[in-house]
């Protein structure tokens, strides 16, 4: 990439890439920074998701996260790097046309938390939104129109107040202890079967934040939908908004709002950020995309293999003493019917550019996922080396989408599977035809158990 697109307000660039010159004024700067400073508080163990480098900081990057960072002076915008080509100066693809990673972030996030996935286009619209923060907007509100129209959520509301006449029950105690000689007060408790509860202060108060900062139409009459439905609801604000649904329990009645409660609960837990750095226009909104690639993996190698996968699993460590044996741990691990067991990695990285693409895998790439197999194998007592599946994403031509397999040096079973990132019809469409032959034979081995 050969430069941010930038403006005095505006500043656009990738995760994960090199540093890029900017053209922030010292208190812009100073802003973010103290954005960032307070994500870091709310999210500890985190890495930085933006730093300023250079003699002067004169450059910024930005770590594997995409998503917001807004002050009052300035937005900073930060894309998946699969987009890359979309920031360039001489743009070669027209954000508006294309179908990016960024148009599909919310339905990557939707899979990967293992939700029904939503429709996440923008056709139809007679000038799409083209930026981030419109995107995210104009997402939540399309959806959470959808639900308000089959009506409000309503829940029971316990009241209590002094009333002229009874009203539910009449509260005994505070009665004659407080209006002992007043019985034009009674007081009185009762039950309201109301739309004004959190789940709907959570919507409104997302809804306007978003109104006031959107400058897109569609969007924005999007918006005023939605608060004309939740017109009812009482008004509060972020952080009244997100305590009330602190330690919510979820129920049947509300399971069509999960979708976009989760959405909105996450916009809102970015303008919590602004209290504490004391500037209400802070708002951030960030997304590991190493942890999204690979909760979105493990979805569809679930859906193919149509077995539990295992995440984040110990295959052995690299020193015959305990503790300190330096654990090694496999992104994937999954077993079919009487088979060797399967390791999986996944590498958020664009591999087959050019080429044959295994040709394109890092050495040490292939070398940790051999080890990996070899540990299993050993912990386990497999004759067989367990096969091996590296995964990675792929925004490429429809000729490349396609499978490698080779032997590995072992005898492990070696694939090279890229995965589609934008939507499709079903969730075995993101990955290429050919490994759902793999699924075919792990359901005839499980019949055949």
């Amino acid at each position: 990439m050969t430069g941010p697109m930038t403006d005095s307000r505006l500043l656009r660039l990738c995760e994960s890439t090199q540093p890029i010159a900017h053209k922030l004024e010292p208190a812009q700067k100073t802003e973010i920074e103290a954005a960032v400073a307070a994500w870091l508080l709310e999210n500890p163990g985190k890495d930085r998701p933006l730093s300023f480098n250079g003699t002067h900081g004169e450059l910024i990057a930005a770590r594997q996260y995409a998503g917001i960072i807004g002050t009052r002076e300035v937005t900073v915008e930060i894309y998946p790097k699969l987009d890359a080509a979309l920031l360039m100066e001489t743009p070669t693809i027209d954000l508006k046309e294309t179908n990016s990673t960024l148009r599909n972030l919310l339905w990557m996030m939707e899979v990967a938390a293992g939700s029904e996935a939503a429709e996440s286009g923008t056709a139809g619209l007679e000038q799409e939104p083209t930026n981030f923060f419109e995107i995210l907007a104009f997402l939540l509100a399309r959806n959470l129109k959808r639900e308000l129209e089959l009506g409000l959520p309503h829940e029971y509301v316990r009241h209590e107040d002094d009333l002229r006449m009874v009203r539910g029950r009449l509260n005994l105690l505070p009665q004659i202890t407080m209006n002992w000689n007043r019985w034009d007060r009674l007081r009185c408790a009762w039950d309201e079967f109301t739309p004004d509860n959190p789940i709907p202060r959570l919507f409104k108060c997302a809804c306007k934040f978003l109104h006031s900062r959107v400058e897109h139409s569609e969007v924005a009459r999007l918006l005023e939908n939605c608060l004309g439905f939740l017109d009812e609801v009482g008004s509060v604000n972020p952080c009244s908004a997100l305590a009330g649904v602190h330690g919510l329990r979820w129920d049947r009645r509300f399971d069509r709002f999960r979708r976009s409660f989760d959405l909105a609960q996450r916009l809102l837990l970015g303008t919590g950020h602004a209290l504490m750095t004391g500037d209400a226009d802070t708002f951030v909104f960030l997304v590991d995309m190493h942890q999204l690639f690979q909760d979105y993996t493990h979805v569809l190698l679930e859906e193919l293999f149509g077995v539990s996968v295992e995440q984040q699993v110990k295959v052995g460590s690299l020193f015959r003493r305990s503790p300190g044996g330096m654990n090694q741990l496999a992104d994937y691990r999954w077993k079919m019917a009487s088979q060797a067991p399967w390791i999986g990695d996944a590498k958020y990285k664009h591999l087959g550019k050019q080429g044959q693409p295994i040709d394109e895998i890092e050495e040490a790439d292939i070398r940790q996922l051999t080890v990996y197999a070899e540990l299993e194998r050993l912990r386990a007592g497999h004759e067989a080396s367990p096969s091996l599946m590296i995964l990675f994403p792929f925004v490429g031509v429809a000729q490349e989408f396609q499978t490698c397999r080779k032997t590995a040096w072992n005898g492990s079973d070696f694939w090279l599977v890229p995965v589609e990132v934008k939507q499709k019809d079903s969730l075995l469409a993101c990955l290429p035809e050919n490994v759902g032959s793999l699924g075919q034979d792990a359901a005839c081995a499980t019949a055949n158990s």
